[in-house]
């Protein structure tokens, strides 16, 4: 509980998104195309904490892209976040993201207003 409650996630979410976690990173590791894979092992969003990521998650009606790599994005840079406060890891990402086409993002599950919403807002890229 004590390692729940540093991430402000449930037991539920957490242990889903670590499994998901996991395919990622294997998806990854074994160089398989990750950038626009749908997911079939998903998390589970968080119900009701951390209330700051929901203005974040990208979830539209039908949920075609709910299963992309962005909300897994989201969630990652949070726990980064709760690890590491002062982490660059959200910043270097951006940068990568940044100069894509905008055509491959919706591919990636990112919505049209994705540099708007709170979380990419914040990061700062140098």
């Amino acid at each position: 509980m004590r390692i729940l409650s540093s991430y402000g996630l449930d037991e539920k979410t957490f242990c889903s998104l670590l499994h998901h976690l996991c395919v990622l990173r294997n998806t990854a590791a074994h160089h398989s195309r990750l950038w626009n894979r749908k997911f079939v092992i998903t998390f589970q969003l968080p119900k009701k904490k951390p209330a700051h990521l929901w203005a974040n998650f990208f979830i539209p009606l039908g949920l075609s892209n709910a299963n992309r790599i962005h909300n897994s994005l989201i969630l990652l840079i949070h726990l980064l976040q709760c690890i590491e406060p002062a982490t660059q890891w959200p910043a270097r990402l951006r940068s990568t993201i940044d100069p894509l086409d905008p055509a491959l993002l919706p591919e990636m599950g990112f919505p049209p207003d994705w540099k708007t919403r709170p979380m990419w807002k914040a990061v700062v890229v140098s």
